[in-house]
């Protein structure tokens, strides 16, 4: 299992030189904004490192989950890579000290690979239990599905940025949804149609359901208090049984 290569990796933010250091609180005690130099700011292999991290690893080094429950369609990757590549890393990928598995950032790291880098920004976090990291990891996900857009706020901030700077496509709409956005007007119902809405989870055919995988029904009622899901079973489903026999029986919450 991986360990904490922190050590091994380059050194991260937290070890900035005592020059730089001293300038950005000097302007901050001034109250001023911090003094950028862009010789100062890291990268990884090329790419500009805007966030807080522990080190940059090499990518054969970063070991995803292989349950990782949350799965990412090729078009959201295409445009996480663009982002990436065009922003720089605004959040390392996280991984846990007691797993050494990916825990938050697997679509970061897939974009990574689709970018072909040989380096990643990584943060290493404790987790106290197993029950802890997957909360965390599920989570991670499932609280930005939560989200839900103000349409007339959304459609003012897209307007102002038009300009031709960036290309609309970092803010991760599709071209034909930033058209359906701009032609929205008041009195219209809350989100154009066939527009994606970030308040539904899953992909494809999910339905919205969050899938967990357990072994017994204890487990699987530690789940859903963890997750603050006791009562919703409908969005809850799959068992380890039903994945492996899927003929033996409808999955709770599923068709019957």
């Amino acid at each position: 299992m991986a360990k904490d290569k922190g050590q091994k990796g380059r050194k991260g933010t937290d070890e900035l030189s005592d020059d730089v250091s001293a300038r950005r609180e000097l302007a901050r005690l001034e109250g001023g904004p911090e003094p950028v130099d862009e010789s100062e700011i890291p990268t990884a292999s090329g790419v500009k490192v805007h966030c807080a991290y522990k080190a940059i690893v090499d990518v054969v080094d970063v070991i995803p989950n292989p349950r990782n429950p949350n799965h990412h369609p090729a078009r959201q990757l295409e445009l996480l890579a663009k982002i990436i590549k065009s922003q720089g890393w605004r959040s390392p990928i996280t991984i846990s000290k007691r797993s050494g598995f990916v825990v938050r950032g697997h679509g970061r790291y897939e974009a990574a690979k689709i970018m072909q880098v040989t380096e990643v920004p990584v943060d290493y976090q404790h987790y106290s239990s197993d029950a802890e990291e997957w909360a965390d990891l599920i989570a991670d996900n499932r609280i930005a599905e939560l989200a839900e857009f103000s349409i007339p706020e959304l459609k003012e901030i897209l307007k102002g940025i038009d300009t031709g700077e960036i290309d609309l496509d970092l803010t991760g709409f599709e071209h034909a949804d930033i058209e359906k956005l701009m032609a929205w007007a008041p009195g219209d119902k809350d989100m154009p149609d066939d527009l994606p809405d970030p308040g539904v989870s899953g992909t494809d055919d999910s339905m919205g359901k969050l899938i967990l995988v357990y072994q017994n029904e204890t487990e699987r009622q530690r789940w859903l208090e963890l997750l603050g899901l006791k009562g919703r079973a409908e969005q809850v489903v799959f068992s380890l049984a039903d994945l492996e026999n899927p003929e033996g029986g409808a999955a709770e919450g599923g068709e019957g």
